[in-house]
């Protein structure tokens, strides 16, 4: 069964004649069979896998031949929760020091929408910031549903799909942390949030930066270098694609993740880059660093 088609710049159009290629890995899953493929959508390996990059004219980093959209609705109903680097009491933290950012970038204004919010630990601390505030989520990962509805308070709160998101809800900010690196055609989805939204809608998005330092240091054994990302971006390609659909007054903050010394240790064992066992030698001990993520606010 073929899981793959290609694709255009999911940015401007364009088809990959106009784009060069900038990452590949050392086996590119363009090479894979559709078994292959499934088992490595999740996890970090020593010779990580992934589709190849190319930059287009119009600067986005995105790959040309990419999962279809049947193969990554069926790839994303049951992969484990999102807490695989930093484990859940960092994973937590983190999500915590992203409401700091998004009532410094937005105003919370309600219904919130959050889109692929895993266990809901994010939208749970806006509601208990705000409890007056309507908070709906899409969330399609099957296995993650129980904990989440547990967050939000109730299971009728969350959708599989934007398209079953009732009519009568009509969100006035919307949360994508980690979302439109994993959007087949990005800018689609975003207009589609925009004709579902109120006047005036507000959105908060993060992202990987393909331009941050950490990406430079590590080439391609950078973790988001990987199946789960047909394109990534930076500051100035995420601004335009928000611009190019009508969104203005961005704004944009670089953001950290806790993460603790032994879990590093762990990631860089997992992509061969720190010798095996020597992440029982770290200490234990968390702390807020850039990973070199990005946070974006806009209006429409």
């Amino acid at each position: 069964m073929n899981l793959t088609s290609k694709r255009k710049c999911p940015n401007c159009g364009l088809d990959s004649k106009h784009s060069t290629l900038e990452v590949k890995a050392k086996n590119p899953a363009e090479n894979l069979t559709a078994k292959q493929l499934e088992d490595f959508f999740v996890g970090f390996r020593k010779e990580q896998c992934f589709f190849t990059y190319f930059r287009c004219v119009c600067g986005l980093l995105w790959c040309p031949e990419y999962f279809h959209s049947e193969a990554i609705k069926d790839l994303y109903k049951s992969i484990p929760e999102n807490n695989l680097v930093s484990g859940d009491k960092n994973s937590k933290k983190t999500q915590i020091a992203y409401v700091d950012l998004i009532f410094k970038m937005n105003e919370i204004a309600s219904p919130v929408l959050e889109i692929g919010p895993d266990v809901g630990d994010l939208t749970g601390e806006i509601i208990n910031r705000k409890p007056e505030t309507a908070a709906y989520a899409i969330e399609p990962n099957e296995l993650v549903l129980s904990k989440l509805a547990t967050r939000l308070g109730s299971k009728k709160n969350i959708f599989r799909d934007l398209s079953e998101l009732p009519s009568n809800i009509r969100p006035q900010l919307i949360v994508a942390v980690h979302v439109m690196d994993h959007l087949i055609d990005p800018k689609s989805y975003l207009q589609e949030l925009i004709s579902i939204s109120s006047t005036g809608l507000g959105i908060f998005i993060i992202v990987h930066n393909e331009s941050s330092l950490l990406r430079k240091i590590l080439k391609n054994r950078w973790a988001p270098f990987c199946l789960q990302h047909p394109q990534i971006y930076n500051v100035r390609t995420l601004t335009s694609l928000l611009e190019s659909v009508g969104f203005t007054n961005i704004k944009n903050r670089n953001t950290s993740n806790w993460i603790s010394l032994k879990q590093i240790g762990v990631l860089l064992e997992s992509i061969s880059i720190m010798p095996s066992g020597i992440s029982k030698l770290i200490p234990n001990v968390s702390m807020p660093l850039n990973l070199g993520n990005f946070a974006i606010s806009a209006h429409n």
